[in-house]
């Protein structure tokens, strides 16, 4: 009977200690994700250098690109150092029909105005030049974070290219590929923006469909529940910003993305945004 006393005692004691860190984590991965939308809002302008890994056609394709990015107005200059340096693309808000300019920086040697959301523009890549930033993976998070917070596990402080960042996992047990049926006008890409889910991700599961702008009214297509199956984050200690992101699907890794150099909020060079200087590879 003592014995049993003393069992039932340390259970007791156990379970009030795991209830406590529970609470404890919980407590913690909000006050992170809370002050990184908060960070993420002020951001006026921001420079980094941005290195991706994506899942094309299953295979694995990486680059860099350095960007220089306004919010209002929107205005984006990016210079490509992988997989082909030297490519410039500069887009800015109401200018040129909303066109990115593609400079190649080689043969042909002339300037070509493309569609962002086209097929030229969205070749071997997951996003838009209009997701440049960090607005738009924080939509996605806070949208994550808003229906499944009891998914977000914060994990420990990790060194991270020389940087201490807390590090989140994310688990939705509950995603899973279901079907959808298309309303009218609506599109792939209409889609994937009103519910948060990757567009590239519906045409890889819709092998009839290879068009962003796709629109069949009624036509049944197979989508994401939600964005991603599993994230890890790491959230710099100082900045608050998310500087690496790891995203998985049921395939397993879908992309990955790293921001290095990161400035923010600092006075920009107005002439990497003049179509004048494309070609003299602006710093």
């Amino acid at each position: 009977m003592h014995n049993a006393k003393i069992l039932l005692a340390l259970t007791l004691i156990f379970t009030v200690l795991v209830s406590f860190q529970s609470t404890s984590d919980s407590i913690k991965v909000s006050q992170l994700m809370q002050q990184m939308f908060t960070e993420i809002s002020k951001i006026s302008t921001i420079k980094y250098t941005f290195k991706n890994t994506e899942r094309i056609n299953g295979k694995f394709l990486s680059g860099e690109i350095q960007v220089t990015y306004n919010t209002k107005p929107k205005k984006i200059y990016i210079l490509m150092q992988k997989p082909t340096q030297g490519v410039e693309i500069l887009f800015q808000d109401g200018i040129n029909n909303n066109s990115a300019i593609y400079s190649p920086n080689g043969f042909p040697f002339i300037k070509l105005y493309l569609d962002p959301y086209g097929d030229m523009m969205r070749k071997n890549n997951h996003h838009t030049i209009h997701e440049a930033g960090m607005a738009y993976m924080a939509k996605i998070l806070k949208q994550t974070y808003t229906k499944y917070p009891s998914n977000f596990k914060y994990v420990g402080d990790v060194i991270w290219e020389g940087k201490n960042c807390h590090k989140i996992e994310i688990d939705i047990l509950t995603y899973k590929i279901v079907s959808y049926t298309m309303k009218e006008k609506e599109t792939i890409k209409s889609i994937s923006k009103a519910l948060n889910i990757s567009d590239f991700k519906i045409l890889e599961l819709n092998n009839d469909i290879d068009e962003y702008n796709y629109s069949q009214t009624g036509k049944s297509i197979k989508i994401p529940s939600c964005y991603a199956k599993k994230m890890e984050l790491y959230i710099d200690s100082e900045t608050f910003l998310p500087v690496f992101q790891k995203i998985y699907d049921e395939k397993g890794l879908f992309e990955q993305y790293e921001y290095l150099n990161i400035e923010v909020n600092k006075k920009l060079n107005e002439n990497v945004f003049l179509e004048s200087n494309l070609g003299l590879i602006n710093d």
